[in-house]
C-alpha cells in the first residue's frame, strides 16, 4: 500500500462515525443516506416554525442534532399520537418543543397564535363579538 486513503475508504470512515454518532439512523446512513436527507424534515420545521432561514440551518446546530440524536429511551409520548413507551421522539413532538423555545415567542407566527387566543377568550366572555 501507500498509506493514500481512496475515496470509497473515506466515505465508510465517515460513514461508520455518523452511524455511531445518530445510532437511530445507523442502518440508514451505513446503507448510503446522508445525514442531510434524514435531518431534512427537522430543518424544514425550524425553519417554519422559528421563522429562520433554512440556509442557515444545518446538522450540526445543536437543536437539530438533539432532535435527530437525542436520548429518548425515556420519553413516553402522548397516548395516540405514536411512539407510546417506546421512546420515539417524532416530528410532531419536536414541533411541540420548537414553540417552547425562547425564539419561538418572537415570531410573527407566535404574535397571531397569541392574538387569536386573546380574541377567543374575549369572545368567550361576550367582550368581543
Amino acid at each position: 500500500t501507500t498509506g493514500k486513503l481512496d475515496e470509497d475508504t473515506v466515505f465508510n470512515i465517515i460513514r461508520e462515525s455518523a452511524a455511531s454518532a445518530f445510532p437511530k439512523y445507523a442502518d440508514k446512513i451505513k446503507a448510503g443516506v446522508d445525514l442531510k436527507t434524514l435531518a431534512d424534515p427537522y430543518i424544514q420545521s425550524m425553519s417554519s416554525i422559528l421563522e429562520i432561514p433554512y440556509s442557515s440551518i444545518d446538522v450540526f446546530d445543536p437543536t437539530i442534532r438533539n432532535a435527530i440524536g437525542g436520548d429518548y429511551s425515556k420519553v413516553t409520548a402522548t397516548p395516540g399520537m405514536g411512539g407510546v413507551g417506546r421512546g420515539e421522539y417524532t416530528l410532531y413532538d419536536f414541533e411541540k418543543d420548537l414553540r417552547k423555545d425562547a425564539r419561538w415567542q418572537y415570531t410573527k407566527n407566535a404574535g397571531k397564535v397569541i392574538a387569536d387566543s386573546t380574541l377567543r377568550v374575549l369572545q368567550d366572555f361576550g367582550v368581543q363579538a
